[in-house]
């Protein structure tokens, strides 16, 4: 049985600390919701578990893959200009 002083010596160490609580906003709740309806509805469906988590999860992959291809295409090159001296 292990003793207070050792139970206290290994929760102490940096790796086991609790992590802090997520920040709730309003677009994570309402995804949530969104989430658990579009499971509910698969239920209905016929559809299992694994099956909704790798359509949900090729809908972010896509989603996520589009994000970043419009970024990129709307950051406008710098115009690299010559400087002149001055004469």
């Amino acid at each position: 049985m292990q003793t207070a002083q050792e139970i206290e010596r290994v929760y102490a160490r940096e790796d086991s600390r609790p992590e802090k609580p997520q920040i709730r906003t309003k677009f994570n709740i309402s995804m949530e919701k969104k989430i658990e309806r579009l499971w509910l509805e698969s239920i209905q469906q016929g559809w299992d578990y694994c099956n909704f988590v790798a359509v949900v999860m090729e809908v972010l992959t896509v989603l996520h893959h589009r994000k970043k291809l419009q970024h990129c295409a709307r950051t406008p090159q710098k115009v690299v200009r010559k400087k002149r001296a001055l004469s």
